[in-house]
């Protein structure tokens, strides 16, 4: 199931896409004169201009402020795709049409002062630019806009207010893990009753690697003789595995209890798909304390190379629909739907390798 995050950025992937085209013209009292472009000034300004945006919009405000390099909103992290979306758009302000130049027209098209959404850039304490968003026509799927004191209205592809409305937690960064830069090397399930490792091994026709580095070495070539050969990287930064142990190749092992079986290398790269980035759908942050104090049905510990834990998650129910995911070393509180959160409450039997015997086909042993 896609999560609301996702589809709010395919709207913007959407408009992004159309933002350079002119998009139908309205007929009727408005007027249907193409004018020159009325928001050019806007489309010279980027990240290293502006360390400040407001948004305002019915009563509701939210500011993103750069902090160094980072894009924080409140004391969260900017969701990096948003943000990136949002300056595609400002972009591209130079290439969009004009569609009205009265003013009589700017409560109908909700680009007055009061009514519209302002998007407020500044640079220390000086504006850089404003932006008044106002409605969204379905029929020509695009937002009318105006720039403060500018009679002259605009049309932008996309529901810019949907998109980028001033909402902290569509704002804030919903990434619980991301696989996608890091080559992953161990999955770590903990159960009440079970405990269980599932790792990337590279065999040597001789012998294992004796030190960690010359597995970060093998790991490498690994990964760029896999490339060579056309087979990957499926997941960005991991190799395609296989099942059996070919000398010099990755492939996925599961160790629990001083046993190890070949794992299911199609099962691993579609865990590490959904986490490439795992995004959630809400979150309970108050409920930290709280959750801390029980015990989790589960966790996962995911293994990054250089980095030791990429992430540390606890899961606890919260519906028959929904869980609760902890994270360590930050104090967030995540909201993953089951039909995703299923995959990652997986036991051995859901991850060994499938092997062909006389009359079927029966787990790894």
């Amino acid at each position: 199931m896609q999560t609301r995050h996702l589809s709010l950025i395919a709207v913007a992937a959407g408009f992004l896409v159309l933002a350079g085209i002119a998009v139908a013209v309205l007929r009727g009292p408005i007027g249907s004169t193409l004018g020159s472009p009325t928001l050019g000034r806007l489309a010279d300004l980027s990240a290293r201009d502006v360390d400040t945006l407001v948004i305002h919009s019915a009563g509701d405000t939210v500011t993103l402020r750069k902090l160094e390099a980072r894009w924080m909103v409140e004391e969260r992290g900017v969701f990096p795709a948003r943000l990136d979306a949002l300056w595609e758009v400002v972009a591209d302000l130079d290439k969009v049409p004009t569609i009205a130049r009265n003013p009589d027209n700017h409560a109908r098209l909700g680009v007055t002062d009061s009514d519209a959404m302002s998007v407020t850039f500044l640079h220390g304490d000086k504006i850089a630019g404003e932006l008044l968003v106002g409605n969204f026509s379905a029929d020509s799927q695009a937002t009318f806009v105006r720039r403060p004191g500018v009679d002259a209205v605009a049309m932008v592809a996309g529901d810019l207010e949907a998109a980028f409305g001033p909402r902290f937690d569509e704002w804030r960064d919903p990434t619980i893990v991301d696989a996608a830069s890091v080559l992953v090397r161990s999955l770590k399930f903990t159960y009440p009753d079970e405990e269980f490792e599932v790792k990337i091994v590279i065999r040597s026709s001789t012998s294992e690697f004796e030190t960690t580095q010359q597995l970060l070495d093998a790991q490498t070539a690994a990964i760029d003789a896999a490339v060579t050969r056309g087979e990957g990287p499926l997941v960005s930064g991991q190799p395609i595995p296989t099942a059996t142990p070919d000398p010099g190749r990755p492939s996925w092992v599961i160790q629990s209890a001083g046993r190890e079986v070949d794992a299911n290398p199609t099962r691993i790269l579609f865990l590490l798909r959904l986490m490439a980035p795992l995004l959630a759908d809400g979150f309970e942050d108050d409920l930290w304390e709280e959750l801390a104090q029980r015990e989790p049905a589960w966790t996962l510990e995911v293994g990054g190379s250089g980095f030791g834990s990429l992430a540390f998650l606890q899961f606890y129910p919260k519906d028959e629909d929904t869980y609760y995911v902890r994270k360590a070393g930050a104090r967030d509180v995540f909201l993953l739907d089951d039909s995703r959160a299923a995959y990652f409450r997986s036991r051995i039997s859901d991850l060994e390798a499938l092997r062909r015997i006389e009359g079927g086909l029966s787990g790894a042993s």
